[in-house]
């Protein structure tokens, strides 16, 4: 999709795009799989990516039949989450330099993730880089959820701008279908299953945040200012 607006914004999802989270994911997964008896299935996953917690995990139950309730896995995997980040949460190779490389050409940042916003804060607490952001959008901050396009569509509004002057960063399906939807410069980087995962609209596909086409696009749309 050819390029048409200026970047006045950038929106980077967290989980699988900022952080190498979802190996982290994979872990509580099979932790709380484990304790029931159970393995993992690709296909839940699959669908599980890239949403809140609260749908994520029903699509889970529902999946193995589980008796759990939502708010009880809630609890069981935030505490799963929290103790194994320590010594392995990290930012994936390039999100620093993205990071540096967008603010240094005077564009604002903003997060924007369906994780819950206690699970926030302590992975940015890790990379230092918590003021770097001009604000954080959580599950906690929309009403509807990725793939719906208004943490995207809030995002713009608090910069200011326009949807289409946004540039969003996405990892998972559901994610790339709300920036698309909002309107936004949407750059997809798939994590784990990408072929099970469709990123129609996309203005650009890369391998991970080194590519240098990102950086040819981001030029491109600064150079309109």
């Amino acid at each position: 999709m050819e390029p048409t607006s200026t970047i006045r914004g950038v929106a980077f999802d967290l989980d699988g795009t900022l952080f190498n989270t979802e190996a982290v994911y994979d872990l509580v997964g099979e932790e709380i799989l484990a304790r029931r008896g159970h393995e993992v299935r690709p296909d839940v996953v699959s669908r599980m990516m890239g949403r809140p917690s609260h749908i994520a995990l029903q699509i889970l139950i529902d999946a193995h039949g589980f008796d759990d309730s939502v708010e009880e896995m809630q609890i069981e995997t935030k505490k799963l989450f929290l103790e194994l980040i320590v010594g392995r949460a990290k930012l994936l190779p390039g999100a620093m330099e993205m990071i540096d490389l967008v603010q240094s050409l005077g564009l604002p940042i903003s997060l924007t993730t369906s994780s819950d916003p206690e699970l926030v804060t302590p992975l940015l607490d890790i990379a230092n880089i918590t003021d770097r952001f001009e604000f954080l959008l959580t599950s906690a901050d929309v009403k509807n959820h990725k793939p719906h396009p208004e943490i995207y569509l809030t995002a713009a509004k608090k910069f200011g701008i326009l949807p289409g002057e946004l540039l969003a960063f996405e990892d998972s399906q559901v994610g790339c279908a709300a920036a698309v939807a909002s309107g936004a410069c949407t750059i997809a980087i798939p994590s784990k299953l990408k072929d099970q995962h469709d990123f129609d609209g996309a203005t650009l596909i890369a391998d991970n945040l080194k590519s240098p086409e990102i950086r040819r696009l981001i030029d491109l749309r600064v150079q309109q200012r």
